[in-house]
């Protein structure tokens, strides 16, 4: 009867200690922030100053007519993914310095459509969408981990941020920002944790002059310890 043992356990001697009381040997966490230009400046600029005209011209008038219902909610998602896109190229160029340490690099993101971008530029595995088993993404983690010659995996924060074991990596660029920087947590404890012996560093791109700075003030940035 596991429910009536956890109770009894928890009223006379389980104790719940947290990550840093039980894994003191475990080297910190460093966040840095990379800001760079975006590509589609023009566009991005265009969709912020009339969403509504925006989608009717790039998406059709049943779009534009059914965003103005939501007309806020639409554009922070909208602005979001623009910046996302428009960053791709900086982080492309990045990620292909990177591969020339050796060294294996975990790259999440926010939306589906990134995480494909990444994973069909560098020819890796990606784990997003909740049509992937759990069996599927463990077999993509311990090839990850287990390949020297598997250097790259992309996931989505919310599929790929829990229940898996990536510490043969110490770095992880945070292609796009989540909206609870408790899951950005969760997602880069998959390298932080038992078995890592590096310094695990995160690398988090943001989009100049995009409503990622809007996140990252309002969510991220006091958690950020060096700004670049």
């Amino acid at each position: 009867n596991l429910k009536d043992l956890n109770d009894r356990l928890r009223a006379s001697c389980y104790l719940r200690r947290t990550k840093a009381e039980v894994l003191k040997e475990l080297p910190p966490k460093q966040r840095t922030v990379v800001s760079v230009e975006i590509t589609n400046r023009a566009e991005y600029d265009r969709a912020e100053w009339n969403l509504i005209q925006w989608l009717k011209e790039t998406q059709g008038q049943k779009k534009a007519d059914a965003a103005e219902r939501a007309e806020q909610l639409v554009r922070i998602g909208v602005l979001k993914q623009l910046a996302a896109r428009g960053k791709m190229a900086a982080i492309k160029e990045w990620v292909d310095d990177f591969l020339d340490t050796d060294e294996k690099l975990v790259l999440f993101a926010w939306h589906q459509e990134i995480v494909r971008d990444l994973a069909q530029t560098f020819h890796c595995d990606s784990i997003y969408g909740d049509g992937t088993s759990a069996s599927v993404r463990q077999a993509k983690a311990d090839r990850f981990q287990n390949d020297p010659l598997d250097k790259l995996i992309a996931l989505n924060i919310e599929t790929g941020g829990l229940g898996l074991d990536l510490y043969a990596a110490s770095n992880v660029i945070f292609c796009e920002l989540g909206w609870n920087p408790g899951k950005m947590d969760q997602a880069a404890d998959r390298l932080h944790r038992i078995g890592q012996t590096d310094s695990v560093m995160e690398w988090w791109f943001i989009g100049r002059k995009t409503i990622d700075e809007h996140i990252q003030e309002d969510i991220i940035l006091p958690r950020v310890e060096s700004v670049l």
